[in-house]
């Protein structure tokens, strides 16, 4: 709930549990069902075994080897201490191959787009982030994630002015993009 700054209340509505659930499980001890269990787990994007014994993804440390800005070239870093942690979550990995140049200059051909697969339910959490999206009757896409216009229902939005939103549609699942592995072409 820290990482996803969500409240008791908000966690409540987003699981769909009773209205006391949350905080009768926090501050009362209360035990709940193993289906409240697994509605809480859905709307904090994890799985059940996370949410029960408490694995965390596991963390790589990637040292920064430089900076880069308007002004030119990146100057290597003056200490190795500088780095930024990925963590590389449990889950079904999925990928996505770019064709052509649909997406460019964002992406080129022959890059491969990476996430970890959450269940459509848990799309709440991902609101504007560039997510890989299956919607209800199979479609893929690369988009941004807006609420739609009812609990559920989610937009699609698209990288550029041409591309239109795909508005409110039903998420089988999602993946937020990780990683990009670009090609070598």
């Amino acid at each position: 709930m820290e990482e996803l700054k969500m409240s008791p209340a908000e966690l409540t509505r987003a699981a769909r549990v009773g209205s006391t659930m949350v905080h009768d499980i926090l501050k009362r001890g209360q035990e709940p069902s193993a289906a409240n269990l697994q509605k809480i787990a859905t709307a904090l994007g994890m799985s059940l075994a996370e949410l029960l014994e408490g694995r965390e993804p596991v963390a790589e440390e990637f040292p920064i080897v430089a900076t880069v800005s308007n002004d030119g070239p990146g100057k290597p870093t003056e200490t190795a201490s500088d780095s930024v942690r990925m963590k590389l979550e449990s889950g079904e990995a999925v990928a996505i191959r770019v064709q052509g140049d649909v997406f460019a200059p964002i992406y080129r051909d022959g890059d491969t787009i990476l996430g970890v697969k959450r269940s459509g339910a848990a799309a709440d959490n991902l609101i504007g982030l560039e997510c890989i999206a299956c919607t209800a009757d199979d479609k893929i896409y690369v988009r941004f994630l807006a609420r739609g216009s009812a609990y559920g229902r989610f937009t699609l939005r698209g990288h550029m002015a041409h591309q239109p939103d795909i508005e409110d549609v039903k998420l089988k699942w999602v993946a937020p993009v990780a990683w990009i592995a670009r090609s070598l072409k």
